[in-house]
């Protein structure tokens, strides 16, 4: 049975034509808490990238919205019984991939400062996806247990996809609006804020479940 408030939601959920029924509000719901992390590094990249664009801003919406759609696609089709290893080492998945990256930027943000040069979140496409990766692993749990409510599958990993684009891309746009509104200071703090921030979502993602 379905732990998660919104997935029992889902699972006793009754047929309704509404445009704004209790599922379609559910399902909004729960695909806004699985974007919350990826809002947050793209919040990050608008800070801290030294030349942020229109181009950018959709190209790291894309791909975190693309993998928190595919995610709980796979999680669905392993359903219970393949995954069980994944499941119970995925919280460790999440928190080592977000602490590398994090430690590495606190580190180059570090070395940065001493040499009076630039460090930035990189667009390189090694670090946005493991970045992707490691925000999209809730998404693959929930996948999972929507095996078990006969949701339809197509419709929830859309809604889930297109809600966290909408979300990075407007939390980059407010990550650009924060580092023009600070001045330098914050650009050249941001790597390191940036990284700690990650290190605190794998926290998070370790010890809150």
């Amino acid at each position: 049975m379905p732990s998660n408030p919104l997935i029992l939601t889902l699972y006793d959920y009754k047929p309704s034509h509404g445009i704004l029924s209790h599922m379609t509000i559910t399902l909004l719901l729960l695909s806004a808490g699985l974007a919350t992390d990826a809002f947050a590094v793209s919040v990050g990249y608008g800070i801290s990238l030294i030349r942020p664009n229109l181009r950018t801003a959709l190209a790291i919406a894309l791909t975190f919205a693309l993998f928190q759609a595919l995610m709980p696609v796979l999680g669905w089709s392993l359903g219970w019984a393949l995954s069980g290893f994944i499941m119970r080492f995925h919280r460790w998945i999440a928190f080592l991939l977000l602490a590398w990256v994090g430690g590495k930027m606190v580190l180059d943000g570090l070395r940065a400062n001493k040499t009076q040069s630039s460090s930035q979140l990189s667009t390189k496409w090694q670090q946005l996806l493991a970045l992707a990766l490691a925000t999209s692993i809730d998404a693959f749990a929930v996948g999972i247990t929507l095996a078990l409510t006969q949701a339809d599958i197509v419709v929830s990993a859309l809604t889930i996809g297109a809600v966290t684009f909408l979300l990075c891309a407007i939390g980059f746009q407010l990550g650009r609006l924060a580092s023009h509104l600070s001045g330098q200071f914050l650009k050249d703090k941001a790597t390191i804020i940036g990284g700690f921030v990650l290190i605190g979502l794998g926290v998070k993602i370790l010890l809150v479940n």
